[in-house]
């Protein structure tokens, strides 16, 4: 980060900005997420079946949908500009 890290207000005093305060919550909120979901659980995918913990797996899906979203979304835009 450079010299904007910190937000001047018209006082003159500065204030954190919003965003790093959002960063911390989630943070604290992933951690107690992975320390209620530690258990073990049985992942059958296919032909393959093995032991992860909940949490891994859970977070696994929501990155592969976070992932598959993105290519969706690029791939609209990339069809409206060839149609224009």
């Amino acid at each position: 980060m450079g010299d904007n890290d910190r937000v001047e207000r018209m006082d003159g005093e500065s204030r954190t900005p919003v965003g790093l305060i959002v960063a911390g919550i989630v943070v604290v909120v992933v951690a107690i997420f992975i320390a209620q979901n530690t258990e073990d659980v049985l992942f059958e995918f296919l032909w393959a079946s093995f032991t992860l913990p909940l949490w891994l797996v859970l977070v696994g899906v929501f990155a592969l949908g976070a992932l598959v979203g993105q290519a969706a979304a690029w791939w609209r835009r990339r069809r409206r500009r060839r149609e224009d």
